[in-house]
């Protein structure tokens, strides 16, 4: 996702909150000289970007049980979680969306089922576990062309 991409979802957020969020949701929890090294920024930038993603609720921090000393940044699941249904989303509108309007009802309704079943067998790989739900309603929504909600 580009600066643009970014600073479309979130205007009043600082551009460093953004890309520091953005790099920990691509890499998982990581200490302050991890973001650093991977965002380019200085350790201090880093520092404040992450204090303000904390007050946003968007990140949590931890001493590292290995070193004390050590911040580790990490983003909270149910953040992970709607962070990913916006990219989903932006993936809907800009590739999804248009192909699948082309194709007859019952063409879509079958790709849906496809990818319901295939939803259901990442998330599952992901969390080490047998697909537990059926996600049907969660990849309708996902491919609906309505915007999201906001809460």
């Amino acid at each position: 996702m580009g600066q643009a991409d970014i600073r479309e979802l979130a205007p009043s957020v600082p551009t460093a909150e953004l890309i520091v969020m953005y790099d920990l949701l691509d890499h998982g929890p990581s200490t302050i000289t991890e973001l650093a090294e991977r965002t380019g920024y200085a350790q201090s930038r880093v520092s404040s970007a992450v204090v303000g993603l904390c007050e946003r609720h968007w990140a949590q921090t931890r001493s590292d049980p290995a070193d004390g000393r050590r911040t580790i940044v990490e983003v909270p699941d149910e953040v992970q979680r709607r962070a990913r249904h916006v990219q989903a989303r932006n993936a809907n509108e800009e590739v999804l969306q248009p192909l699948l309007a082309e194709l007859p009802a019952r063409r879509r309704e079958a790709i849906m089922h496809a990818l319901t079943d295939l939803h259901d067998l990442l998330r599952s790989r992901d969390h080490g576990r047998s697909p537990a739900r059926d996600s049907t309603q969660e990849v309708h929504h996902l491919l609906s062309p309505e915007p999201p909600r906001q809460a």
